[in-house]
């Protein structure tokens, strides 16, 4: 065997490995494109249920900051017709 011979022996072995191993990638690829899809759909309902309890205690939280404010404009008001009051006599 000649020195051209083996380099390209040696050529043609490391391209074969290479061929193997981008094969051997593209099916890993595959595999954790599926198994990350899989996942998403495990952790979709999920997401969505932690989406709607926190819409709901937005929700709940607004109405109580409604009542509040309610609550605060109304002992304002008092305040300003006793103040009123005050001024007129």
């Amino acid at each position: 065997m000649t020195k051209q011979s083996l380099m390209e022996e040696a050529l043609s072995e490391q391209m074969k490995e290479r061929a193997e191993m981008e094969r051997k990638l593209h099916k890993l690829s595959k595999t954790m494109d599926h198994l990350e899809r899989a996942k998403r759909e495990e952790e979709r309902p999920l997401i969505e249920e932690a989406h709607r309890k926190r819409l709901q205690d937005d929700e709940k939280f607004y109405k109580e900051q409604q009542e509040v404010m309610f609550q605060l404009q109304l002992a304002l008001r008092a305040v300003y017709i006793s103040i009123y009051e005050l001024l007129e006599s």
